[in-house]
């Protein structure tokens, strides 16, 4: 009877490096599984990443009823909005124009800082309070209206707009804050109405082409 699996060395030696094969294999299985797992987290925390760096520049999701920059440059809101939340825009270049509701009654700190393209504002005349450095090196922005509630022109409101020219200062504007219009180089007049009470340190600070400052009495 012939011996099917011959006792040769030639068969040992081909025997042996399947064996040894399907150990490699094995082992390279066995490594697989145990990075699998981490290949999966470092995946999903790619993707996520990646989606928040696309958020960033986009703007706001409006999903869950935020603030948006549209695809013209402009800023919205929920209709039922009455405050855009600090850092809402910070250093956004997407927008170039911000047109608030008549509802909204404040702005956040800092919200449309560093907005180096922002240059059309409209504020709504229902708004009584805008925060430290909303505007701040908006270097862009040419004019803007101010609400006739405004009360207190924060620190930094407008500092570093450097192509600010025209601003009205509200007749119920009591406190201007410190260095509020610093850096405005292109800012060439301003009026300050009596019911102002105290001017901060720097507010007007290298304003070079300030030609013409109107106080009214009672200043402080």
């Amino acid at each position: 009877m012939l011996n099917s699996r011959p006792n040769t060395k030639e068969y040992r030696r081909v025997r042996g490096l399947d064996v040894e094969k399907s150990r490699v294999t094995k082992r390279r299985w066995r490594t697989l599984r145990m990075a699998l797992p981490l290949l999966v987290v470092f995946g999903v925390g790619y993707c996520v990443r990646g989606s928040s760096v696309r958020d960033e520049r986009l703007g706001p999701s409006n999903t869950n009823g935020q603030w948006i920059v549209d695809n013209s440059g402009g800023v919205s809101g929920p209709l039922r909005s009455e405050c855009v939340k600090a850092f809402a825009f910070n250093e956004s270049r997407l927008v170039t124009r911000v047109s608030l509701l008549p509802g909204v009654v404040e702005i956040g700190d800092y919200a449309f800082r560093h907005c180096c393209n922002l240059r059309q504002v409209s504020l709504s005349p229902a708004l009584n309070k805008m925060g430290e450095g909303a505007f701040t090196h908006c270097g862009a922005l040419t004019t803007i209206e101010m609400p006739p509630l405004l009360r207190n022109i924060s620190p930094s409101l407008f500092c570093g707009c450097t192509s600010l020219e025209k601003v009205n200062i509200p007749e119920c504007t009591t406190n201007i804050g410190e260095a509020a219009f610093s850096k405005c180089y292109a800012l060439s007049e301003i009026q300050i109405p009596s019911n102002t009470l105290h001017i901060g340190n720097r507010a007007f600070n290298q304003c070079r082409c300030l030609q013409s400052v109107v106080i009214d009495e009672g200043v402080q």
